[in-house]
């Protein structure tokens, strides 16, 4: 038994290496050959051949089962280095697309290989939100000291500081400096304590108050509005969840519902987006700034829509050479129309097998997790819309999404393909569940 507990550790190892490195400042990566790297890339180069050969070994044994996002994200990433190569050549487009490629792709396919038992994603769940929990924490030191402390005293370590409050506009909101903790931006730190926050109260784990108070205050110390909405939204779509659970078709019932009260604010609203914009946003100005940023966009794309601008062509006559705060105009802007589209199927193709129903044989926190995890890819696609998500949570997006797609691929396998024990059914899965380890089920 202790043997297994020991495997089961070892191989989740990989994925929650990846997850801590992602918490690492910027301000602790080096140039190399002309190429930044950090801890997380490294971590993803030196774990790519192990990936491979992991993925081959579990279609081999029959522990592999197809999601849809499994093929999206490859052909994804290759977009990503393909349409910029069209318009800047192979060069120039390796260079700027392919981390963002790398970080899309190898942290997906991570969890797909490595998170392979029963046990193993809610462990990981578990241990991000611990994480994130202390970072969220550490945050509070930023508007206390009037400057982003952590990464200063790393950057001082290191020779070289990016950014400072007094260069970076948007740095202060209500006269409080906005805390950034150890990431690059304060929507980042925002966007990250709240997919902790999320799963920290969708899952059962030890000191969880504790757990669920610090990623709360690393998101309000963000002041970023977007987060915040979505943490709200979320926690309503967890109640919405439990309150029917037993009911089949709730979230088709939501989404009916959602598209009627959307169209119907547009019929009687003159202006429903600008009234959206002075009222859920903290500065009406920002939110003005990132419609105006759209139409802009887009009448540049249209240009070409196909393969977009490339990195080296956003002139001043595309009135596009400024901020771009919303993902997937960004994407569109550097890889096309069809890279955006390519993102937000892959998003949701992690969600196309179900992890909860009859035939799917998931412990009841499995299954919770991945309804949440669900919730949690919604709220990115949502809040993509008017913020652009980079670094730590353009890794975090891939980690959610590999982690939804193997919690899926584990419903729809029989228990002796995945823990080579005789087949068991969910109610006696449900009772192995309670059996096991602590730190199996958080």
């Amino acid at each position: 038994m202790k043997t297994s507990l020991s495997v089961d550790k070892l191989e989740a190892l990989p994925p929650k290496l990846i997850a801590i490195s992602i918490l690492f400042p910027i301000e602790s990566s080096f140039l190399v050959a002309g190429l930044r790297l950090n801890i997380t890339r490294i971590l993803l180069l030196l774990f790519t051949p192990s990936i491979i050969l992991r993925l081959f070994k579990k279609n081999s044994n029959g522990q592999y089962r197809f999601v849809l996002s499994d093929a999206l994200v490859l052909l994804t990433g290759c977009w990503m280095i393909f349409a910029p190569a069209v318009v800047d050549g192979f060069g120039p487009a390796l260079n700027h697309a392919g981390p963002t490629a790398l970080e899309f792709c190898i942290p997906y396919y991570c969890m797909r290989a490595f998170l392979s038992r029963h046990g193993q994603a809610t462990s990981f769940a578990t241990l991000l939100c611990r994480a994130v929990a202390i970072v969220g924490l550490l945050a509070v030191l930023d508007p206390l000291s009037q400057r982003w402390i952590i990464r200063d005293t790393v950057g001082n370590l290191f020779g070289h500081l990016y950014f400072r409050p007094d260069y970076v506009a948007d740095s202060y909101r209500l006269g409080i400096l906005r805390a950034t903790s150890t990431f690059d931006h304060p929507i980042i730190l925002g966007f990250v304590s709240g997919v902790a926050l999320l799963l920290a109260a969708a899952l059962p784990m030890r000191r969880k108050r504790v757990i669920m108070f610090c990623c709360a205050v690393g998101a309000f110390a963000a002041l970023s509005s977007a987060p915040l909405q979505a943490i709200i939204l979320g926690f309503a779509l967890l109640l919405y969840n439990r309150m029917f659970e037993q009911l089949q078709f709730r979230w088709l019932i939501l989404i009916c519902i959602g598209a009627m009260i959307v169209s119907a604010t547009f019929v009687v609203s003159n202006s429903p987006i600008g009234f959206i914009i002075s009222h859920l946003i903290y500065d009406p100005e920002s939110g003005y700034y990132r419609l105006w940023t759209w139409y802009s966009v887009i009448d540049a794309v249209s240009v070409s829509p196909w393969y977009g601008l490339g990195f080296n062509t956003i002139v001043d006559e595309t009135d596009i050479n400024h901020s771009i705060d919303a993902l997937w105009l960004v994407i569109a802007v550097f890889c096309g129309v069809p890279g955006a589209v390519l993102v937000a199927l892959s998003m949701f193709g992690a969600v196309s097998l179900r992890s909860s129903g009859p035939k799917v044989v998931l412990t009841p926190v499995e299954s919770k997790l991945g309804t949440t995890l669900g919730i949690l890819i919604f709220l990115t696609f949502f809040i993509s819309f008017t913020v652009d998500l980079l670094g730590a949570s353009w890794l975090l997006i891939s980690l959610i999404m590999g982690l939804r797609a193997t919690i899926g691929e584990l419903g729809h396998l029989s228990y002796q393909a995945v823990s080579g024990v005789p087949k068991l059914g969910k109610d006696q899965l449900t009772r192995v569940s309670q059996h096991s380890p602590r730190d199996a089920t958080g």
